[in-house]
């Protein structure tokens, strides 16, 4: 028996025609893993307008319990993202995203990563 050949012969030794376009190999699973990382576009908090990789204004001035909220980021369903203490403080007079004007629903509270050791056992 003669083996796959370019020449479109198959292990049966009969001709087959093979597609030039068809892909080589076909992917039958995906185990994807992938980590948050600012799009380039929203780098900055924009209520307190510092780094978002990085605690809140109010955080810096005070690093206590009281304000962990700052080491917290709030990622909104329009796929803007605030500090948690800064959000906090901007709804309590609005509740649209500071950044589009939509009405804003929080979908996820995370710690920034890399400030896990600064945070206190604290949930604010």
């Amino acid at each position: 028996m003669a083996s796959i050949q370019n020449s479109g012969e198959t292990k049966e030794g009969k001709d087959e025609e093979i597609d030039p376009d068809a892909a080589p190999f076909k992917i039958h699973t995906i185990n994807a893993v992938c980590f948050w990382q600012n799009s380039g576009d929203f780098e900055d908090c924009a209520i307190c307008r510092f780094t978002l990789s990085g605690p809140s204004v109010q955080y810096l001035a005070n690093p206590s319990p009281a304000f962990n909220s700052g080491l917290k980021l709030a990622f909104g369903s329009c796929g803007h993202v605030f500090h948690m203490d800064c959000l906090n403080k901007w709804q309590k007079t609005r509740k649209t995203c500071p950044y589009c004007n939509q009405e804003w629903d929080l979908i996820r509270v995370e710690i920034i990563p890399g400030e896990e050791h600064s945070f206190f056992g604290n949930d604010n």
